[in-house]
């Protein structure tokens, strides 16, 4: 039993040293392998990175052309895809009824305007008898007095001669005859005042009271009020001759602006994106005849996800990148979806933008790049020190003990000539800066 206890320390202690023995050889051999490396640390920055996405071009806004005046369409010059300028013809309508009428409304003008001037001559002439009638009243009157002034030098007279018709200077016939005379002048201003106050009606002070005018001290106003008042039944049919006028004036505008609509223009700049009727049919009124899309402006419609869009403000700066034209545009966040979409889970931000040049066309895939908000911590590392690298993964060596050991990691981005790194080292480790090819997992080496 002791022989069997002996022989069973005696293995184990063999075995113990060909170990070390082993050990001690294969370090030996390591240390003559060992490469000299330069590590440096990973060290944290904070970034304001952009935030990377992808979306499609839309124009910002369309115009639906429509028929304002139901007709036949017996003319159209655009299809779908045509560039078109504001105003420029789209389609010619006509529309028969609208055209007689145009035409009744047209004869309507010609005699309401012949009619106007009918009653303006009528004016013209009843201002020209009024002034007559004055001037005859003023005759009139100038004649009662030069009659009344015969009337006091007769009487004068007859006076002187009864008192000579005493002594015998008169004679009793050339005295009956004086008197004769002055009964004569007597009937003749009678009959010059009856006169004169037939023929003064409506031309006295008090017919302009009565009509609620104030007469003029002034002769010359005096007479335009006696004008006024005398021609009111003339200017009351020439009023209703001028509002006749009017009225047919105003019916033909409305015909010729509804025959003037007839033919349809573009109300903007901007590219045919569909049409809908074709020469020959009848379009009825507000019916839709085309959809015009403004090319002046377009609009990027990008997704966000979820995790980002606090990250993003109204007024941000983006910039728009299309690949099928090599295009790059700068521009701003104009509108950030409230909602996000249902399928996806991602935001829709928007971005206006000018087409200048008519080359970008809607649908067409954009990517963009648009300034964070908030600022990320990250470790970065040399550019120089990733091995295998793709887009969002590479490897790096570590250092620990002396050994090199392979780590994965996940890049977030490259900026600068180095890494920022969103996960697989901290800010502990070494990292071998520019990795020879010679280093695999497990290889010794020195830090320099």
């Amino acid at each position: 039993m002791k022989k069997i206890l002996l022989l069973s320390v005696t293995i184990i202690i063999a075995a113990f040293i060909t170990t070390a023995l082993i050990i001690n050889k294969n370090k030996t051999t390591k240390l003559s392998e060992e490469i000299t490396v330069k590590t440096c640390r990973p060290q944290f920055e904070n970034v304001y990175s952009d935030i990377e996405s992808f979306g499609t071009v839309f124009y910002k806004t369309k115009t639906e052309v429509t028929c304002l005046v139901p007709g036949s369409l017996i003319e159209k010059k655009v299809k779908e895809g045509d560039q078109i300028s504001k105003g420029q013809i789209l389609y010619k309508l006509k529309n028969v009824e609208l055209e007689i009428e145009n035409t009744q409304n047209q004869n309507n003008v010609n005699s309401s305007l012949a009619n106007l001037k009918l009653y303006q001559a009528k004016l013209d002439e009843k201002e020209k008898e009024i002034n007559a009638k004055l001037l005859s009243i003023n005759n009139l009157q100038s004649e009662i007095q030069i009659s009344e002034n015969n009337l006091k030098l007769s009487s004068d007279k007859l006076e002187k001669c009864i008192d000579l018709n005493k002594i015998g200077g008169v004679t009793d016939q050339e005295l009956i005859e004086m008197k004769n005379q002055i009964e004569t002048l007597k009937t003749q201003i009678e009959i010059q005042k009856r006169e004169l106050k037939m023929n003064s009606l409506g031309f006295t002070k008090e017919d302009l009271i009565q009509n609620g005018i104030t007469p003029s001290e002034n002769p010359e106003t005096f007479k335009k009020q006696i004008i006024f008042l005398n021609t009111k039944t003339s200017r009351a049919d020439l009023e209703v001759a001028q509002a006749e006028y009017d009225n047919s004036k105003a019916s033909l505008a409305l015909t010729e602006k509804l025959l003037n609509d007839l033919t349809i223009r573009s109300p903007v700049t901007g590219v045919i994106g569909a049409v809908y009727h074709e020469s020959g049919e009848y379009i009825t009124q507000n019916e839709k005849l085309a959809t015009v899309i403004d090319i002046t402006t377009c609009v990027a419609e990008m997704n966000i996800q979820e995790n980002n869009i606090y990250s993003i403000s109204i007024g941000n700066r983006a910039q728009i990148e299309i690949p099928s034209i090599g295009k790059t545009i700068d521009t701003f966040i104009s509108d950030i979806s409230p909602i996000a979409d249902s399928q996806t889970g991602n935001f829709f931000v928007k971005a206006d933008f000018a087409n200048t040049e008519n080359l970008i066309k809607p649908g067409m895939y954009l990517k963009c790049s648009i300034a964070n908000n908030s600022d990320t911590r990250y470790l970065k590392i040399p550019e120089t020190a990733l091995i295998n690298a793709t887009e969002k993964t590479a490897d790096c060596f570590i250092v620990q003990n002396d050994v090199v050991f392979l780590q994965k990691i996940k890049i977030a981005f490259i900026k600068n000539g180095f890494a920022f790194i969103d996960s697989g080292i901290t800010e502990k480790q070494q990292i071998i800066s520019n990795p020879s090819k010679k280093l695999k997992d497990g290889t010794y080496v020195k830090v320099l």
